[in-house]
């Protein structure tokens, strides 16, 4: 289990968008532990049960999504809001795949819930996006995603948490994923957190 470094600010509000299968078990993860450092209204906001997290989920097979709603509803610190996006067919760990066909058929759907997160809060100072540069859905729809936020929120900054795949991978197109995405980050992104994935 890694250790995340927990960073916030008061009196601002930040949407993390956790797209992939890595994206929102990595989002989970750092969630709880704002949850349980005490952070406040940067990152939760108040619900009718209790905190929910600012953010919005996405991936293109349901399970993700609903293990990660799961996951944070059994934990019992934050909940998620239970509308995300999820289809019935992954992106084939192909960032072309993952960019074209799925981030083109479903976006304004996803534009939809970032719009209805951004409206909660106060004031909107900015974007995280968490996901794998590796696979087709983190690397190819986040990709996609950047770049119509960049658009569409002009002015307003993004962070992206790029989490690295293992040398060794199993995903044969890793290589061409991570080149692919890493040239959008460099143009769309704010900043970039590189996460080595190795260990």
């Amino acid at each position: 289990k890694a250790t995340v470094s927990v960073l916030y600010w008061h009196a601002m509000s930040i949407v993390t968008l956790q797209v992939g299968q890595c994206g929102n078990q990595v989002g989970t993860a750092v969630f709880t532990q704002l949850a349980e450092a005490g952070a406040g209204e940067a990152y939760f906001r108040t619900g009718k049960r209790g905190r929910v997290a600012r953010a919005v989920l996405l991936d293109m097979e349901a399970k993700v999504v609903e293990g990660a709603v799961d996951e944070a509803r059994k934990g019992g610190l934050f909940e998620f809001t239970k509308v995300g996006l999820k289809k019935q067919e992954g992106s084939a760990n192909n960032w072309a795949f993952g960019y074209q066909v799925q981030a083109m058929s479903c976006m304004e759907a996803i534009l939809e819930e970032v719009q209805r997160e951004v409206e909660h809060a106060d004031s909107l100072n900015g974007f995280h996006l968490v996901h794998s540069i590796a696979g087709g859905t983190g690397s190819g729809v986040g990709s996609h995603l950047l770049e119509v936020l960049s658009d569409g929120f002009p002015g307003t900054p993004s962070l992206a948490s790029s989490i690295l795949p293992i040398q060794t991978g199993e995903i044969t197109t890793q290589h061409q994923n991570c080149l692919l995405t890493l040239a959008h980050l460099q143009r769309y992104a704010d900043g970039v957190v590189l996460i080595d994935n190795t260990n």
